[in-house]
């Protein structure tokens, strides 16, 4: 067993020296004793003594020199010396560290004249040296004069000898011009800058050779730290004020330690990455660029690999969920973002490493560490660690949808504003697009989406004051999740108050939400057929009316749109059915009353004589001027030259034309019209002509009408081709043009048009019993 008699025998022998004497060039030997030393402001004092008594007692200063043998040997002289000494050490770092008190202090080193030492007297020569080898782009022309462990060592020497010079600058009166003060104090201030200039573009030149010994002997913490007070001297910063990234440093390292208090390794691990982090992203980021950051960012990636591990091992994410509830802000903030860290780390691994890490850290418990931070303030962090989980492959998606995390994720989004707000949206619709093609993930998404997820998103806009910017953020998310092939969600998008809430929105709400609001409106009604009719149904149309003188900036072209394509498709777009693999799923309607409202889309109407009456007035000839002859052109005539006018006073036959899906709408009213004016041979009755209803973009005009184009073959039609009307530009398909007519001094007449410009129902019938006799005498005359 040691005893303490023992410890301090040990002891007094690592102190021990051997002391030699240069005299008439002989070493001669003149004693071993205990060797003590100590620095003070301008001068080094030891003492070397046995039991005997004092073996040497003297003292060296600046001007003085000494030569180091090898790691145990020492060479000194000075004015104090009688003669030239040499000094053998037992202990190496007690050698050592004498020759760094003697640098400190200014002694000159004696080396051979091909070697540098890394002094400040030597910092001039030790920068030009490194840029000649950075622009050659040859270590070798530094590692020649200089090793790379001496340059490790030197950093800390330089700087506390800068340190000494700048306290002997503060203690300098300003007019002294003594020798022992190194001169007045404007000169110990040009010294000093010029060490630190010297220095700093040393270790920025350093960083720039590419080596992996250096970086291998740099990028250690105790080096690091050291790098931080060298980097703090870049004049380019310190204008507009004194900088130290060293205490900054240890400022911000200090809140990650406190949360890994119970692993020391952890903790060493953290403290180092997060010194090689602060060093690439702060401390040389204004001038960072491949060969500086590579090296950097290769010594990360294997420390992170080392971090995540270890953080397994010693069930890091247990203790984190342990310690979460009883943390204070600061360390719960800390926990967070090193989870979040922890998933990060997956992306160093490769499939299918990847994924069976990331089914690990679940297993750890890191999705019931977010669940916790999802309820404060850190669930940015949280947000961030779940997207950064779902990338790492479907096992792991379908496993985090299990434990509901979408529906904690969107309670968060509900309570929440700013950035996050539009971070949450952004996840819940991104998962719907994670991995396309694989319907197990995507049947797994949609269950999740509707109604679980959609029925806790909804919840703020039912509220009579509903937060605006919510809303338009809500918009924005149903446009994107309604692209997903699923008609579930298209149907309760449907049956919900959801199109509702957008309407009154755009009625009510600010020029800036109603904005947004309505350009993904539109986007719904170009979208689906069904989310037309539904918005029309609400007053979409008139509400946008009404409201576009009040709006402006992008606002004003999407009403425009709006107006010009649904205008007249109140009743004239059809409400296709849904297929049998669509239909609401029961859950939605046993959820929230007003949320889920079935058979809300109403029934069809019936075409009757007053319908018809009214789409002739929208669409026929008789919305013409009248002639002051009437014409004898009939409806399947005009249809039968399908022309269409460019503008250019030139005419093309578009009757093979397609018809866009708004136009197709307007088509349907067509058979009605011939079930009017359509005799049989014999005149005494009308034959009815099935309704057509066009379901195809893709059907032609031609192959629309020859359906219904039924005449007797004893029936002829008279007209003339001067007379035939053509149809405008597709913005107002099937209103007859009036140009060849605006020559003619007839004027409508009065009973013919209403006080709001409209067709008169009850003239658009005088007319037509006009149009049928005259066809009929026409007919008869002819027989």
């Amino acid at each position: 067993m040691t005893t303490q008699k023992d410890m301090e025998e040990e002891e007094h022998k690592k102190q021990l020296v051997k002391v030699f004497a240069l005299r008439q060039n002989e070493w001669t030997v003149t004693g071993t004793g205990a060797f003590t030393f100590s620095l003070k402001k301008e001068v080094l004092t030891f003492t070397i003594r046995n039991e005997n008594g004092v073996i040497m007692d003297s003292s060296m200063k600046r001007g003085d020199a000494y030569e180091k043998q090898n790691d145990k040997i020492v060479q000194i002289q000075g004015i104090n010396l009688s003669e030239e000494y040499a000094l053998s050490f037992l202990n190496s770092d007690l050698c050592q560290s004498f020759c760094d008190s003697l640098d400190i202090l200014g002694v000159k080193k004696v080396v051979d004249s091909n070697a540098l030492e890394f002094t400040s007297d030597n910092m001039c020569l030790l920068k030009e040296t490194v840029l000649s080898a950075m622009t050659k782009r040859d270590n070798s022309e530094l590692f020649d004069k200089i090793s790379m462990e001496e340059i490790v060592r030197g950093f800390p020497i330089v700087l506390k000898q800068i340190e000494r010079l700048e306290e002997k600058e503060r203690l300098t009166e300003r007019d002294c011009n003594d020798e022992r003060c190194g001169g007045t104090k404007e000169d110990l201030r040009r010294k000093i800058r010029e060490i630190k200039d010297d220095l700093f573009v040393f270790c920025k030149a350093l960083l720039y050779l590419h080596d992996d010994k250096i970086s291998e002997a740099l990028f250690t913490l105790p080096n690091l730290e050291v790098l931080f007070k060298v980097l703090s001297f870049d004049a380019t910063i310190q204008q507009n004020g004194p900088i130290d990234f060293l205490i900054e440093f240890k400022k911000n390292v200090g809140k990650m330690k406190e949360v890994f208090v119970k692993s020391e390794r952890m903790s060493l691990l953290i403290e180092t990455a997060f010194a090689l982090t602060f060093f690439r992203d702060v401390v040389v980021a204004r001038f960072a660029d491949e060969p500086v950051t590579m090296p950097l960012n290769t010594k990360l990636a294997t420390l992170h690999r080392l971090i995540f591990d270890t953080s397994l091992k010693e069930n890091v994410i247990k203790q984190f969920v342990e310690l979460y509830d009883t943390a204070n802000d600061k360390q719960k903030k800390g926990i967070c973002i090193s989870a979040k860290r922890f998933c990060s780390h997956l992306s160093l691994f490769a499939q299918p490493i990847r994924q069976e890490k990331a089914r690990l850290l679940i297993e750890g418990g890191i999705l019931e560490l977010f669940k916790k931070g999802f309820l404060d303030k850190n669930k940015a962090y949280c947000l961030d660690g779940i997207s950064l989980l779902f990338e790492s492959g479907v096992q792991v998606g379908m496993r985090i949808i299990r434990e509901q995390m979408l529906q904690e994720i969107a309670k968060s989004v509900v309570n929440s504003a700013g950035s996050y707000l539009l971070g949450g949206f952004q996840l819940l619709y991104n998962v719907g697009f994670m991995n396309e093609g694989i319907q197990i993930f995507e049947n797994a998404v949609v269950s999740t989406l509707i109604p679980e997820v959609f029925n806790i998103l909804v919840e703020p806009i039912l509220k009579p004051n509903f937060d605006e910017k919510y809303l338009a953020q809500f918009a924005a998310f149903v446009v994107v999740v309604s692209k997903i092939n699923n008609d579930t969600i298209k149907k309760y998008v449907i049956n919900s108050q959801i199109i509702p809430k957008f309407v009154e929105c755009v009625r009510i709400g600010n020029n800036a939400s109603r904005s947004v609001v309505l350009r993904e409106v539109r986007d719904l009604m170009f979208m689906w057929e069904e989310y037309a009719n539904k918005f029309i149904q609400n007053g979409i149309v008139e509400v946008v009316k009404s409201q576009m003188d009040k709006m402006g900036g992008m606002a004003a072209p999407i009403c425009q749109q709006i107006i010009e394509v649904f205008d007249t498709h109140t009743s004239a777009i059809p409400t296709q059915s849904f297929t049998q693999s669509s239909a609401l799923p029961s859950e939605i309607v046993s959820g929230a009353e007003d949320l889920a409202q079935t058979n809300l889309s109403p029934n069809k109407r019936l075409l009757d004589d007053e319908e018809t009456a009214k789409v002739m007035a929208m669409s026929s000839h008789l919305k013409r001027k009248p002639d002051d002859t009437p014409s004898t052109t009939t409806l399947p005539d005009i249809i039968n030259v399908w022309f269409s006018d460019k503008g250019d006073g030139k005419t093309e036959d578009v009757s093979t034309h397609k018809i866009s899906p708004v136009k197709v709408m307007e088509e349907d009213a067509l058979p009605n019209l011939l079930d009017v004016i359509t005799k049989t041979g014999n005149h005494d009755k009308v034959v009815k002509v099935p309704m057509t209803i066009v379901e195809s973009t893709e059907t032609k005009v031609t192959n629309n009408l020859s359906n219904v184009l039924l005449t007797s073959k004893h029936e002829e039609v008279h007209h003339t081709m001067e007379e035939e009307p053509r149809l405008e530009t597709p913005e107002t398909v099937l209103a007859v043009d009036t140009k060849d007519h605006e020559k003619k001094d007839a004027k409508p007449t009065s009973e013919c048009l209403s006080a709001d410009k409209k067709i008169n129902t009850n003239c658009v019938k005088n007319k037509l019993v006009q149009s049928e006799k005259t066809t009929e005498t026409t007919t008869t005359q002819k027989e």
